[in-house]
């Protein structure tokens, strides 16, 4: 049930799945940082000012990411 709520929020457009990550898993992203379509659940999250993570990379089983301003990670990526 998780998995296919979590899947459902990958999904969502970017306007609304940044409300849903800050509300539902207290995730701390600037108002400028982007996520595109990628299975990024860590236990937190926190992407400063201009932050990118791009298309089709996956990040499971991590305790915190952290992007610091203009930070990025490229598309097609594994991160465990």
């Amino acid at each position: 049930m998780k998995s296919l709520f979590r899947f459902c929020v990958v999904l969502l457009p970017w306007v609304f799945r940044r409300h849903v990550l800050q509300w539902v898993y207290r995730y701390n992203i600037h108002p400028t940082a982007r996520i595109g379509c990628s299975w990024i659940f860590p236990r937190m999250l926190v992407m400063g000012e201009g932050a990118r993570i791009g298309h089709l990379n996956i990040a499971i089983h991590l305790d915190r990411v952290e992007l610091a301003d203009h930070a990025s990670i490229d598309r097609g990526n594994w991160i465990t």
